[in-house]
């Protein structure tokens, strides 16, 4: 039992992720249900699965991300995302930077996010990637389009990204997942967040523009 109280409290400081505490509260409960003569049901057993019961393991507030307009406390939620095990796509259309705003430190607080490129200063270049359990697949390039394919739990997700002057496609970006496109076709960077765990989409597409004055998305 002090294991999985522990588990919890890790869980609340932020030391163990979403998979972890689902893992060890799915075991609990096994044992709890199982009728083990091993373990006692007491009030206080019956009273900590009762409080297990209440416990939400989705740490991720998807309302403040669907309110924040500010990039740097967006890069926070995003943060807080990955910890909760969600999957991070990211794409860019025409640049992923090029406004004042999205300064060199800016960029290397993105960047951090799982030791990516800082894209302060990759302006026109084509850009995707996927942040998944830890690690960053991505793609960069400044004459041609990049793509990716990649599975999420059921779900097979396609990502492509063409800047400025590209020599192979016009100016685009994709996230097509199961064939459903959910990328924002706005000029800047576009973040979808997936749970692979349950095969859908935590949180519609955010767009933050690259370039001071573009409308109908949010500035850097």
């Amino acid at each position: 039992m002090i294991f999985y109280v522990d588990m919890i409290m890790q869980y609340v400081e932020g030391i163990a992720n979403a998979d972890q505490l689902a893992a060890a509260l799915k075991q609990l409960g096994s044992m709890l249900s199982s009728g083990s003569e091993c373990i006692e049901l007491s009030e206080q057993v019956n009273c900590m699965k009762e409080r297990l019961n209440n416990i939400s393991i989705e740490r991720t507030n998807i309302e403040e991300f669907r309110e924040e307009t500010n990039f740097s406390r967006y890069i926070d939620l995003l943060f807080q995302a990955v910890k909760d095990g969600y999957s991070i796509i990211i794409t860019s259309m025409d640049t992923p930077c090029g406004s004042q705003r999205f300064t060199n430190e800016l960029g290397e607080k993105l960047r951090m996010l799982e030791s990516g490129t800082n894209l302060s200063n990759k302006w026109g270049a084509s850009y995707c990637a996927v942040i998944e359990r830890g690690q960053i697949d991505e793609k960069i390039l400044d004459t041609h389009s990049v793509s990716m394919t990649v599975t999420l739990g059921n779900a097979e997700v396609f990502v492509k990204s063409a800047g400025m002057q590209k020599v192979d496609s016009p100016r685009m970006c994709s996230v097509t997942i199961n064939g459903k496109e959910r990328a924002v076709k706005r000029r800047g960077l576009s973040f979808v967040i997936y749970d692979k765990e349950n095969d859908r989409v935590v949180l519609y597409p955010t767009s933050f523009q690259s370039i001071i004055g573009y409308s109908n998305s949010h500035e850097l």
